[in-house]
């Protein structure tokens, strides 16, 4: 019975901590159409109504609290003080 928990343990010891949701979603394909926008960082933030996204878009400012949920579909774009798109992340 000793021998059979030692096993078990054995196998939990190899996982690790894999990060935030964007550290994780671009190893799957772009489904939010990062790809699309990622040329308008450091742009007004209304850029973005130029482009055709296949999801939704959520824009993040400064200070503000949002939600864990992670929607693969939903395109990011965090902005600072004055409205100009500092990172854009899929999730």
């Amino acid at each position: 019975m000793r021998w059979m928990v030692v096993v078990l343990l054995a196998g939990c010891g190899g996982m690790t901590r894999v990060g935030p949701p964007e550290a994780v979603l671009p190893l799957l394909a772009d489904r939010c159409g990062v790809a699309l926008v990622d040329g308008l960082v450091g742009q007004p933030f209304v850029a973005l109504a130029d482009v055709e996204l296949p999801g939704t878009l959520r824009v993040l400012y400064p200070g503000q609290e949002v939600t864990a949920e992670v929607e693969p579909a939903r395109l990011n774009a965090s902005v600072d003080g004055e409205t100009r798109i500092r990172r854009v992340f899929c999730g």
